[in-house]
């Protein structure tokens, strides 16, 4: 079986596959990439993008689930 690196990804966090692949699928797609043709320069990518925006998130106060201590 041919194994796609986001594939690798999910299986490698050693978390709920179907949580952590709908995650990265839902910020690859946002991104305007595809799951299927991801290279690891563009999963870096997403990944500093998706992070950049949950901290920006959190510092205005916009994400509930998550809370910075001060």
């Amino acid at each position: 079986m041919d194994e796609t690196l986001l594939n690798k990804v999910v299986e490698a966090t050693g978390l709920p596959k179907h949580l952590v692949d709908g995650v990265l699928k839902s910020w690859i797609l946002k991104s305007g990439r595809s799951p299927q043709e991801l290279t690891l320069e563009d999963l870096r990518e997403v990944l500093i993008g998706s992070l950049q925006d949950l901290f920006t998130e959190v510092k205005a106060g916009e994400n509930s689930q998550i809370k910075l201590l001060d």
